[in-house]
């Protein structure tokens, strides 16, 4: 093994992944958990999740100033809007966990993959 913390950039990574892997699978079996009022809220849940960690993952790769600033606006609003349709079509404890679940994904695959870039 290597000692300059290779193998802890990559289990961070494969942590982080696992978890919005695990989150994304959830919310399209989310096994009774969940009230959807149609089966296109379910998808446009899912498509929010996507658009978030798209959007978390162009925070990471941001290298100026101005990129760093519309991509935290960015994903900040698509954060706020997928928290709240977490918190509504879940119940209010299951709902706070699974976001917090997805925050926690993204904050630890992205930082790793940033800093695995330089």
């Amino acid at each position: 093994m290597e000692d300059d913390g290779t193998v802890w950039h990559y289990l961070g990574l494969l942590t982080g992944m696992a978890f919005i892997g695990s989150y994304l699978w959830y919310l399209i079996y989310p096994f009774g958990l969940a009230s959807y009022p149609s089966p296109s809220v379910s998808n446009i849940l899912v498509i929010t999740a996507i658009l978030l960690v798209v959007s978390t993952l162009a925070l990471g790769f941001a290298k100026t100033r101005n990129e760093r600033i519309a991509t935290t606006m960015v994903s900040g609003s698509l954060g706020g809007i997928h928290g709240y349709m977490d918190i509504i079509f879940f119940t209010p404890g299951a709902g706070i966990i699974l976001f917090a679940w997805i925050a926690f994904g993204l904050l630890l695959a992205f930082s790793v993959l940033a800093w695995m870039v330089e």
